[in-house]
């Protein structure tokens, strides 16, 4: 009876241990929030009015927190999440602001890349504008399509962006880049109606030698009618930080089929 128990123990192990192998470790990831200058919200008129919120330092918080939470909420099986918005000790104050540091904001196209991004102006001229953005010596306006391009952390030094990786012992970093709710309050024709806005969140996802992995921006829509500040916290902002969740995963799931894959083959 006792062999068959050791035997049975044994079996258990040594399965235990095979899944083990099997399952990848949890990756580091931390969540850079988004600067403050990088918070443009039409809806904040709508709450200054109504008393929900008239502080703007008080959203930028509850905004950020809110974003984290939901985050780890959907990436938990899959990483290791650390806040750099809490600054419960001296060093986290030093990362957030080395990497804050270390990015410059700027549009760069969706990735990974999927349709072409740049149009040219149409113009009334039949012939073809030259490379230089010249007709027949005249300067002709050049147009930037930004619907599939979003606002990206550029690294500026790598060196010491692997640096501080390597201090806090990530795999990876999520930028938020920034938040903007837009909408038409000035339009007369709103007065008084429900009427679309939306909630874009620009974000960046880098690996710990500096490579992009992933960036692209949420496209969430609401109405000035739903989007009370709790309800949008609680529902429109989660909506939209899902559409990360979702981006993030697919990734880690595109590297899971890969691994079952290789020990097929094995």
């Amino acid at each position: 009876m006792t062999r068959i128990f050791f035997t049975i123990l044994l079996f258990v192990f040594f399965f235990s241990a095979k899944a083990q192998d099997t399952i990848p470790p949890k990756k580091n990831l931390a969540v850079v929030p988004f600067m403050p200058h990088m918070y443009q919200n039409d809806l904040s008129r709508l709450w200054y009015k109504t008393g929900e919120s008239v502080c703007q330092e008080k959203q930028l918080n509850e905004i950020s927190k809110h974003i984290f939470d939901n985050l780890t909420d959907s990436l938990i099986l899959a990483y290791n999440l650390l806040d750099l918005n809490q600054d419960r000790t001296i060093s986290t104050t030093d990362y957030l602001l080395a990497f804050y540091q270390n990015i410059n904001i700027t549009y760069a196209d969706t990735f990974p890349l999927k349709e072409k991004k740049l149009k040219w102006l149409k113009t009334n001229h039949k012939k073809k504008e030259s490379p230089e953005g010249r007709h027949n010596g005249e300067l002709v306006s050049v147009k930037k399509d930004r619907t599939y391009q979003f606002l990206n952390s550029r690294i500026i030094n790598t060196r010491a962006f692997r640096k501080t990786c390597d201090e806090l012992e990530l795999d990876e970093v999520l930028f938020i880049n920034q938040i903007e709710i837009r909408g038409d309050f000035s339009s007369p024709y709103n007065s008084g109606r429900e009427s679309d806005y939306y909630v874009v969140i620009h974000y960046s996802l880098y690996d710990k030698s500096g490579a992009l992995i992933l960036g692209n921006k949420t496209s969430h829509t609401t109405t000035n009618e739903k989007a009370r500040y709790y309800y949008f916290l609680d529902h429109d902002l989660k909506s939209a930080t899902n559409e990360i969740n979702q981006g993030i995963l697919n990734i880690y799931r595109t590297e899971l089929l890969r691994l079952r894959e290789e020990q097929k083959k094995h």
